[in-house]
């Protein structure tokens, strides 16, 4: 990958995290109940890792990230199912604008959680060498 090329791709990373931060400061603000609360600190600690990831900084340890991942999958899971299924009953194209978005959302986060817990080896080495 040539210089340039590598200077996209950082740019691109960082606007996905750009755009993750706007939709959790979006959902701040649309906070009615304990699980929405929960939700929201869910996806915070998320951005956390990904800021992280893109920093080369180690936060935490890399066990706190890879459970957060496995969890992190699990919601996914849940949260595409849920939305395929309602998108499937009620046929609007909205929906299904909304089952591809979450999709696309999900899967660049899942990559850079899973490089931040087992690919970033030099980041959590470089954690115990100054701790």
């Amino acid at each position: 990958m040539t210089q340039t090329n590598s200077h996209i791709w950082k740019n691109l990373w960082w606007a996905y995290f750009i755009l993750l931060a706007l939709v959790l400061v979006r959902s701040l603000f649309s906070i009615h109940s304990s699980l929405d609360a929960v939700s929201a600190v869910f996806n915070g600690l998320g951005l956390i890792g990904l800021w992280g990831y893109l920093r080369g900084v180690a936060i935490g340890w890399r066990m706190l990230w890879s459970i957060y991942l496995a969890l992190f999958v699990i919601s996914m899971i849940f949260g595409i199912a849920g939305t395929a299924l309602f998108a499937a009953k009620s046929g609007s194209v909205v929906s299904y604008s909304m089952f591809v978005a979450l999709i696309l959302l999900a899967i660049p986060q899942c990559l850079a959680l899973w490089r931040y817990a087992f690919r970033s080896r030099a980041i959590w080495q470089a954690a115990q060498v100054a701790a």
